[in-house]
């Protein structure tokens, strides 16, 4: 296939898809969708200020989201050490929030006549899914002490995995324990226990650990979003990496659209993701490494090392990137000097 794609297909409902399907709509390209909404396995998800402008910039919404609960603090007891309390605005929204905001079921219902897919959920047309570690989270909701901020979220590691409080309005919370589960990494709690008043149920298990599929495009589709390329949640920021491989995605194609080097577009579009996983890989690292001692938190930090040492020899075999992304359009390096 070497045209410009006459109509593109956006399948999925998360973040990557609704953004893909807004640049693209603004840029004239026809689209339809396949209504297939794959919701998040995570019960709630942390919305970052930058990751949230960059969201109301694109759907130019200043009330996007708008009175969703807020955290202003993250509050990080780690590798045995005092906790420590940086400041972090985020919001928390839910699967439903994104699908009711966002969701790509406004497109135009698919046709058959589509030439380009953005596959923003599964299956993909060529699935191999690597993955850097295993760590299953055990999502639970809790009761918060009365004396527990709830405009802060607590992080903590302990001997044998870590804990993640997230409020998620008055006097309540969900609970994530990665590596355990809740009640078994409450025990040798100091910080996170202290917020704790009552253990509710266990309401979802999902994977944690960074993982990619080892093909992110092909020549009349690509792959973006979290069942792409997701991250640890630690890091905070697996929201704003699906809106950026979107905003990519989106460019790619448009520059397709006007007649650029098909091959090229495509393979950087893959080096950019496969770069953007390597770093934050090369940022988890240090965290696990320092987290514990357990043989948990060495095997761990060797498979985010490993992650690391094969990203790097991917991008080894893959062209130069010939493409800078300005605002949310590709134009030759050579041009942008």
């Amino acid at each position: 296939m070497s045209a410009a794609p006459a109509r593109v297909l956006i399948r999925g409902g998360g973040v990557s898809a609704a953004t893909a399907a807004r640049l693209l709509s603004g840029e004239g390209v026809p689209l339809t969708g396949a209504g297939d909404l794959v919701r998040s396995p995570a019960p709630v998800i942390m919305l970052s200020d930058p990751a949230l402008a960059l969201l109301r910039d694109i759907f130019g919404r200043a009330d996007l989201f708008a009175g969703r609960p807020r955290i202003e603090r993250r509050i990080v007891a780690w590798g045995g050490g005092e906790p420590v309390a940086p400041p972090h605005g985020a919001i928390i929204v839910t699967g439903s929030d994104i699908a009711a905001e966002l969701g790509t079921h406004r497109l135009p219902p698919d046709d058959g006549k589509a030439s380009f897919t953005i596959n923003g959920a599964p299956p993909f047309p060529d699935g191999a899914l690597r993955r850097f570690g295993a760590r299953e989270a055990v999502a639970a909701t809790v009761e918060l002490m009365p004396e527990a901020d709830g405009h802060a979220c607590y992080i903590e590691a302990t001997a044998r995995g870590w804990l993640f409080l997230i409020p998620q309005g008055v006097g309540t919370a969900w609970l994530l324990g990665v590596g355990g589960t809740p009640d078994a990494l409450l025990g040798p709690s100091r910080l996170v226990a202290a917020q704790v008043r009552k253990l509710g149920p266990v309401v979802a298990r999902f994977e944690t650990a960074p993982r990619m599929i080892e093909c992110l495009a092909g020549d009349d589709w690509i792959a973006c979003g979290t069942s792409a390329i997701a991250f640890d949640p630690i890091c905070g920021d697996g929201t704003a990496q699906a809106a950026r491989e979107a905003i990519l995605a989106a460019a790619v194609l448009v520059a397709i659209r006007d007649g650029g080097d098909r091959k090229a577009l495509l393979d950087h579009y893959q080096s950019m993701l496969i770069a953007a996983m390597r770093r934050h890989l090369q940022v988890s690292l240090p965290f696990y490494r320092s987290g514990g001692i357990s043989p948990w938190w060495r095997a761990q930090a060797d498979a985010l090392a490993q992650g690391h040492a094969w990203c790097t020899a991917r991008l080894a075999t893959m062209p130069e990137p010939r493409f800078l992304l300005r605002g949310t359009r590709l134009v030759p390096r050579e041009e942008a000097a």
